[in-house]
């Protein structure tokens, strides 16, 4: 158990490095190209992000989670999912490419043609990486999963603002998107020792495909209607507006992500791999939920608070359209933890079926939640969207009351503190807008004040999670010191 626990706090570590370090080199690009580029060339890539990524549900099919779900897994395992990832990949890839014109006329945008035929290359590049990332997952190397991120982060980042200083545009964002995964998989071979083998087993993959086609139908409902939105803001609006909504998602969409990539690459394998002890899944939980919104709380009430100066400074005046969407992106990755943290143990449980009947309902919630706010604008569409994924919340935790004994009433009491904290905190830094005329002091004296008024209170008041998440991270890093020493 304390073996379990070790690995646990270091693969948080090392995946809380990953996923801070790709976001803050992905956050630093974005700025600089948001800066060059305008928002019609960052909504012209988010039509077609949606077929791209259902593309990617299905190659994935679910396979690579049930090889990490999976307790022993052998090389027949692996070369059978990875060549009919593979597989699936080209027979995909040939779909979009001939799909493509009709995708541009769709959205009466002739570039998409091109643009699609040539982002789609990803597929190809994600199958053959596929069979690596599932055994660092499987192994908990995060380390090495740090090493490979970093790697595509940096030389997407260059060839993307090489190109737009030269003048590419739309280019430079297809540049830098198809350079990461070629970066990934170029390093995961490299470092990786696992190679594939000539054997396939059609009985192997029936076998995985009792966890996956579930696994495989909630990833094809999450993904397209995550992108439901994209969808229906170009098609009904125009590639502008599209990029506003875009943007203003993307930046609290990098810091949920990493939270959400750290939660989801460690947790996961912890949970499968004491998934007969309930009580245990329980505690693991519990400890995400309350560390995690402890953390994701403040982050979003204080990026709220802060969205329109950040803006200005970050992204510049053009692009101030975007903050009311930031706003309300907010309020709904605020409570990202929660759907994350119980979903993973449902899935961790091998309860997929309870999975896809969750997913089910949340898209019908989604649906129509649409139908209700589109005739009203962007904007009342995406205060819908805030609605529809509190009300996710509770879809996704009552599973959980019976599974591992972790009722959503005793979840709301886990994360009320930290709630209460962060409203309060987002308020005064809000309030500060009316003192402060410049733009620099004014951003940099709310982040201040909300950072010391935040953990202060935090620690005055002895907030449990503040204290076990300094005594974690003093038992994370005290062995990486004490090996240096």
């Amino acid at each position: 158990m304390s073996n379990l626990k070790q690995r646990v706090l270091s693969g948080l570590l090392w995946r809380g490095l990953e996923r801070v370090g790709t976001q803050i080199g992905g956050f630093v690009v974005s700025v600089i190209l948001a800066r060059l580029l305008e928002p019609k060339d960052f909504g012209t890539i988010t039509l077609i992000t949606v077929f791209i990524a259902l593309a990617g549900v299905f190659v994935n099919g679910g396979f690579g989670t049930a090889l990490i779900q999976k307790k022993e897994v052998s090389e027949k395992d692996y070369n059978s999912v990875f060549y009919l990832s593979l597989s699936v990949a080209v027979l995909l890839y040939g779909v979009l490419f001939f799909s493509a014109p009709w995708v541009a006329d769709f959205y009466d945008e002739p570039v998409l043609v091109r643009v699609l035929r040539v982002l789609s290359l990803s597929l190809i590049l994600g199958a053959l990486n596929s069979i690596q990332n599932a055994v660092l997952s499987r192994e908990m190397k995060f380390k090495v999963s740090f090493k490979v991120s970093m790697a595509s982060t940096l030389a997407s980042g260059g060839v993307g603002v090489a190109m737009a200083y030269q003048g590419y545009g739309l280019w430079a964002l297809v540049g830098s998107a198809l350079v990461a995964q070629i970066a990934s998989t170029a390093v995961l071979w490299k470092i990786v020792a696992w190679r594939p083998r000539l054997m396939f087993s059609m009985k192997v993959v029936r076998e995985l495909f009792g966890f996956s086609s579930k696994m495989l139908a909630s990833s094809l409902l999450d993904t397209l209607f995550n992108n439901l939105y994209n969808m229906i803001v170009g098609k009904l609006f125009n590639p502008t507006t599209l990029g506003y909504y875009s943007r203003g998602q993307s930046i609290p969409n990098l810091v949920m992500s990493s939270v959400q990539g750290t939660i989801t690459g460690v947790i996961f394998p912890a949970l499968s791999s004491c998934q007969h002890d309930t009580g245990r899944v329980k505690e693991i939980v519990r400890r995400m939920i309350k560390s995690t919104c402890f953390l994701v709380f403040p982050m979003m009430f204080g990026l709220a608070a802060v969205a329109k100066p950040l803006v200005l400074l970050l992204l510049t005046e053009k692009w101030l359209p975007c903050v009311p969407y930031l706003q309300l992106s907010c309020i709904t990755f605020a409570f990202w933890p929660l759907h994350v943290a119980n979903l993973q143990a449902i899935t961790a449980l091998g309860r997929s079926d309870i999975f896809l009947t969750l997913e089910v309902l949340k898209k019908g919630l989604v649906i129509v939640t649409i139908l209700v706010t589109y005739k009203y604008g962007v904007l009342v569409m995406v205060a819908g969207q805030a609605v529809s994924g509190f009300v996710g919340v509770i879809i996704n935790a009552w599973p959980n009351r019976r599974l591992i004994g972790y009722p959503l009433a005793q979840q709301t009491a886990d994360i009320l503190p930290a709630f209460l904290l962060s409203a309060g905190m987002g308020v005064a830094v809000w309030g500060l807008k009316w003192g402060i005329p410049n733009l620099y002091a004014l951003l940099g004296a709310q982040v201040a004040l909300g950072s010391v008024l935040y953990f202060g209170c935090a620690f005055l008041l002895k907030f449990e999670s503040a204290l076990y998440l300094w005594r974690t991270g003093c038992q994370a890093v005290a062995p990486m010191m004490s090996r240096r020493v």
